[in-house]
């Protein structure tokens, strides 16, 4: 195993058979002849979508020679046929073509092509150059926001006798990066008989979470009226919910005419392993966080040599997911935070 520190956390692959390795899932990268109308030749360069995300799998077009030939065999006989290559390091993707088909019989099929189509991606962040031919296409790639943190409230049920809600309460008390946090907040000091009679005097609470600046806010809707509440006693008091994980740090939390201060520690974040039975890949895992992180690899230690996974994690309970495929040799993974 290998080292990690408070923003990053690293680990050698290493099990079974003395193998230390596993290569990151390669992004996608296909082409193929463009399939066009009769009288329509493919002159212009598009993405899809046009502005591009550290999360999208992109489909694109590319002109080759302004030509409409009837189908791909004889774009083949004439150019050769297409290939297509991403380099993660120096973001660059590279549109090639083999040596032109020679001795080929081809199909007297219509299905008309210009220029290529295909897919990568997903692609680290900045900017891209995609080559073909003598030409040369810039596009940028943004990072792709964080979710929004879980974010629920509602009226807090309170049981018969017990005093009105009047302190404000984290659940954990001492909340970390990877805590999706409940909280327990007082509003007019008041027990109502049920929601509805609360919303009749009150309103309908709402939450609103702001990254930036770290804060968190309840409001309320215009009280309730012309609307018959039940009798049924379930009583209420003050709000309660649910909101994160959040980025480290001082947030503020909001109320009617009170605010509360917490913050929230950083922590460090586990980067497990996992053999699949029967099976040559291995899946990584490592908590949600506030913060955002991404997940790097290197053959080595090297400092200047990590490189971004691109194929972005699934994320089910709280828990991120990301399969990988086994090759030979020897690869370190690490996560590394973008934004404190």
């Amino acid at each position: 195993m290998a080292s990690g520190n408070r923003a990053t956390v690293t680990i050698c692959l290493a099990y079974a058979a003395a193998l230390c390795g596993g290569a990151s899932s390669a992004a996608e990268a296909t082409v193929q002849w463009h399939p066009v109308a009769n009288d329509s030749p493919t002159t212009a360069f598009a993405l899809i979508p046009a502005n591009p995300t550290t999360t999208d799998v992109i489909s694109f077009v590319a002109p080759t020679d302004g030509q409409i030939y009837v189908n791909d065999c004889y774009a083949s006989l004439s150019n050769g046929t297409p290939a297509i290559a991403v380099a993660a390091t120096n973001q660059t993707i590279t549109v090639s073509f083999s040596a032109l088909l020679t001795n080929s019989a081809c199909p007297l099929i219509v299905a008309p092509v210009s220029g290529v189509d295909g897919r990568f991606g997903p692609l680290s962040a900045g900017t891209w150059v995609f080559y073909i031919l003598q030409n040369a296409y810039t596009f940028t790639v943004a990072e792709a926001p964080l979710p929004l943190p879980i974010q629920t409230v509602r009226w807090h049920p309170v049981t018969n006798g017990s005093p009105p809600t009047t302190a404000f309460a984290l659940n954990p008390a001492n909340p970390t990066t990877t805590n999706v946090i409940s909280f327990v907040a007082p509003t007019d000091g008041k027990i109502y008989v049920n929601e509805c009679s609360a919303a009749f005097d009150n309103g309908n609470p709402a939450i609103a979470v702001e990254i930036t600046p770290r804060a968190i806010a309840v409001s309320f809707s215009a009280p309730i009226t012309n609307v018959f509440c039940p009798t049924i006693v379930a009583p209420v008091s003050g709000v309660d919910g649910q909101f994160g994980p959040l980025g480290a740090g001082t947030w503020v939390f909001d109320i009617l005419q009170n605010t509360y201060s917490f913050s929230v520690a950083e922590a460090p974040l586990p980067l497990s392993i996992q053999t699949i039975t029967n099976s040559s890949a291995f899946q990584l895992g490592w908590p949600v966080s506030g913060d955002a992180f991404v997940l790097e690899f290197n053959d080595g230690l090297a400092p200047g040599n990590w490189q971004v996974v691109t194929n972005p994690p699934t994320t089910s309970s709280n828990l991120n997911t990301l399969l990988i495929n086994v090759d030979s040799g020897s690869r370190f993974f690490r996560l590394r935070r973008l934004t404190q």
